[in-house]
């Protein structure tokens, strides 16, 4: 049977179990009992339990939480992770691409359909879809895609 990693988080909002099936052993070094942190991950539900394996986890003492607003999450497979290109190293790119986005950018779309459907401007769309400000932007972002 394979060998794998449980660890529980928890918060005021409830409990998430953590799971590794690799890395076993980096991982009950790496991380401290009773120490704050901010789990990043595409959650699961298994046997009635939320779970997220492999996450990407940050020390809290090393963000800073008011200025994160809605983080993005970049689905990535474990070669990825472990040539340390994990949804945060993707997230940190896209950050430096999308502040380095020229205004305006070509849109693809006629002024007319921008109109028609209310939509934003490509550059503005290509930045809201990666970081939005709130959830409701990110709404709106979706149904615009090259």
């Amino acid at each position: 049977k394979q060998r794998r990693l449980v660890a529980q988080f928890s918060d005021e909002t409830g409990v998430i179990e953590l799971i590794w099936f690799q890395g076993i052993k980096y991982v009950t070094g790496k991380y401290k009992l009773h120490h704050e942190y901010i789990v990043f991950g595409n959650p699961n539900i298994f046997n009635g339990k939320v779970n997220i394996a492999h996450p990407d986890i940050d020390n809290a003492s090393e963000v800073v939480l008011s200025s994160m607003g809605m983080q993005p999450y970049y689905s990535t497979a474990e070669k990825m992770k472990r040539s340390f290109l994990n949804s945060h190293a993707i997230e940190k790119m896209m950050s430096i691409v999308t502040k380095q986005l020229q205004e305006p950018l070509p849109d693809t779309l006629s002024a007319k359909i921008i109109a028609d459907y209310r939509l934003m401007s490509l550059t503005e769309a290509l930045r809201n879809i990666h970081f939005p400000k709130n959830p409701d932007l990110l709404k709106h972002r979706q149904y615009k895609k090259n």
